[in-house]
Formats: C-alpha cells, structure tokens, sequence
C-alpha cells in the first residue's frame, strides 16, 4: 500500500496508467506502476484493493464530477502537463480513450494522499464481497475523492 502524499499543482488527470503508458513501457516496466508509486508533483499511483474496477470522481464530497477506470489493479493521479513529457506517455492512446475512462480536474492546488476503507463500515464489503477500497484524496483550493462506484 502506498501511504505517501504528493502536491500536485495545475490541469490532474484521474485514470488507470495503462490506459496512458506505452505498451512497451507497459509490458517492461509495469511492476513500477503495479507496486504503485509517488514522484512529489507528478503522480501518486495505488492498489484498487479488489483488482480491475470503474471509479468515480466526486467534488467536495458529494457531486460525481467525472468517472474512471482501472483495468490493471491499479489507478493513480497525474499532472497532465509533466506526464506528457515522460518517454512511457502514450499521446495517440490517450487522444483515443474514451472519457469514460479518465477525469481530468483544472486548475487543482493541494496534497492528493490515499486512504483505506475497510468493508465493514458501510456495506461496501457486502455489496461487492471483497476485500478493501483504495481511494485517493485531494484537499486544496477545492476538495475532491475517488471511490469505486462498479467492478
């Protein structure tokens, strides 16, 4: 589990990383982006806790502003404009995913952390029968969450 925070600060784009790494980055180095990673104001990636899922994107906790996917058992945050410079970002891939799979959220200023919600406390183990949720957090000029909304 990854336990870091990172500030982030500009356009946060929301997504699994395979839907925007290269397949030959993908397919060499993906145990960096499957043990998950934090690099201090590009990305902060982690477990989904259950395997390949459909997150939402919720603006101060209540308002779903975006959705997401997560086909790798891992989802992260980017800063759009630093991971477009990385040799592993796929700039065709990422023009041709569908919105569905991505959020993008303008302008964010603030730390992004992950937390843990264990099943118990509100059903969610029940309703889906597996293990933990992994959500990433952002609190700065405006607040905003992940949560898994499908499998």
């Amino acid at each position: 589990m990854i336990s870091g925070k990172v500030k982030l600060s500009g356009t946060i784009l929301i997504t699994g990383p395979c839907y925007i790494c290269k397949d030959m980055y993908w397919g060499r180095g993906a145990d960096d982006f499957l043990t998950g990673g934090v690099r201090d104001g590009m990305l902060l990636i982690t477990p989904t806790g259950v395997g390949d899922i459909t997150g939402g994107v919720f603006k101060n906790g209540e308002s779903m502003v975006g959705t997401f996917g997560a086909d790798a058992g891992v989802f992260g945050v980017f800063n759009l404009e630093k991971v477009k410079l990385e040799k592993w970002f796929d700039h065709e891939k990422f023009k041709k995913l569908p919105k569905v799979c991505y959020t993008i959220l303008e302008n964010f200023e603030g730390e992004c952390r992950v937390e843990i919600e264990a099943p118990a406390s509100d059903g969610w183990g029940e309703q889906y029968g597996r293990g933990e949720q992994y959500r990433i957090i952002g609190d700065g000029n405006f607040f905003w969450m992940t949560k898994q909304i499908g499998v």
